[in-house]
Formats: C-alpha cells, sequence, structure tokens
C-alpha cells in the first residue's frame, strides 16, 4: 500500500485477517489482535521507540475509567494554565498567549464538552462509572468472606 509516498505491506493469517502493518524495511509498525467473533480486540502501534497499546474493555467500569481518564488529562493541562492566567494575567510574548489560550482554555472546553453525555462524546461512558461503583460496592457487601486458616480451605 502506497500512503504519503511510503510504502507499507499488510501481513495477513490463513483466512486472509489482516493481522500486522510493516513499513517498507519490514519493521512493524502495527498488529492487529481479534477475538473468538471476528471482532477487533486491541491495536498495538509501534513508533519510533516504544509501544501505543488499546485493548478492549473488559467491563463497563473498565470503559468508564478510560473515558474519565481523557477527560482527567485534559484537565490535568488545563488547569495550571488557565489557573496562571488567572492568577498572573497574560504574558507580554503573543506567542506564549497563543499557547496558553490553546493549551488552556480550549482543553478546558473540549474537556468540559467531552462530558456531556451523547454518544460519540466520552461522557456517554464516563457516566456509567457512578452504576458500576455501586454495583462493586453492592456484591462486594454480599460476597462471603473467606476465612483464613485450615477451616477456610
Amino acid at each position: 500500500m502506497l500512503r504519503s509516498s511510503t510504502t507499507s505491506n499488510y501481513d495477513a493469517d490463513g483466512l486472509g485477517t489482516v493481522t500486522s502493518l510493516s513499513n517498507a524495511a519490514g519493521a512493524l509498525a502495527q498488529t492487529y489482535t481479534f477475538d473468538s467473533f471476528g471482532k477487533l480486540a486491541a491495536i498495538e502501534l509501534y513508533p519510533i521507540r516504544g509501544c501505543v497499546c488499546f485493548r478492549q474493555p473488559w467491563s463497563r467500569y473498565d470503559d468508564a475509567l478510560i473515558a474519565w481518564g481523557g477527560v482527567a488529562v485534559q484537565a490535568v493541562v488545563a488547569v495550571p494554565l488557565v489557573t496562571f492566567v488567572t492568577i498572573f494575567g497574560f504574558t507580554r510574548s503573543d506567542a506564549v498567549n497563543v499557547a496558553i489560550g490553546v493549551l488552556g482554555y480550549y482543553i478546558l472546553i473540549v474537556a468540559v464538552s467531552n462530558l456531556i453525555p451523547v454518544r460519540p462524546l466520552d461522557g456517554a461512558k464516563a457516566s456509567y462509572l457512578i452504576p458500576e461503583l455501586i454495583k462493586r460496592a453492592r456484591i462486594s457487601r454480599t460476597k462471603p468472606k473467606r476465612m483464613v486458616g485450615w477451616r477456610g480451605w
């Protein structure tokens, strides 16, 4: 496959399912893992160094934690910048002000709008967290405690 003047090769298994993508030098660029029903379960990307992995969440709880993780990362970037501008004001440098505006205010707006509980946004998945925590608390209260010692075998 030729993409932006770069040659890539798709590797397939015996059934013809694409399992990996390698670059022109033969180095592995991506791998794909499928579950028993043929649904994509994981993607591993191999950039210059390191590995980025996406695996399908095991439960609604995991899915909600991943959604809240995205919003939390956006807040970790945005809140200190907005706080800095609130306390000290903008700087004299236009380039720094643009960076603060984009990284601070824009990301904060994106983080808040991501929490809207509409299907393509993270808010639809993040809203599962509280019901899942309540369900887990009920299960842990009703689960019998295992005795320690020779009688607990």
